[in-house]
């Protein structure tokens, strides 16, 4: 998986539930950005679980917690709540 940094984008405007408009960051920029992201990933309102679990509402959710997906141990028991630092460290591994 090709790791990019965020600083061009918020997570919030990518993350966040498709309804909900993000009050900061540059979303066309984050359109782009999430080109990589969408090989595995979906978000919207017809998302699914893929090659990687859907990404709507993730931040604020539990690691581990999307039904239907098949963790692996670690991100199961890995405790983090996913908010745009814990996010950016992890995409930046």
């Amino acid at each position: 998986m090709k790791r990019f940094p965020l600083a061009a984008i918020s997570i919030l405007t990518l993350l966040a539930p498709a309804r909900v408009a993000s009050a900061e960051g540059d979303a066309a920029a984050g359109e782009v950005t999430f080109k990589v992201c969408r090989t595995c990933h979906q978000i919207g309102e017809a998302a699914r679980n893929f090659v990687g679990p859907e990404l709507n509402g993730v931040v604020g959710r539990k690691a581990g917690t999307v039904s239907g997906y098949n963790y692996s141990d670690a991100n199961k028991n890995s405790g983090l709540t996913w908010d745009e630092a814990t996010l950016t460290k992890y995409l930046k591994t």
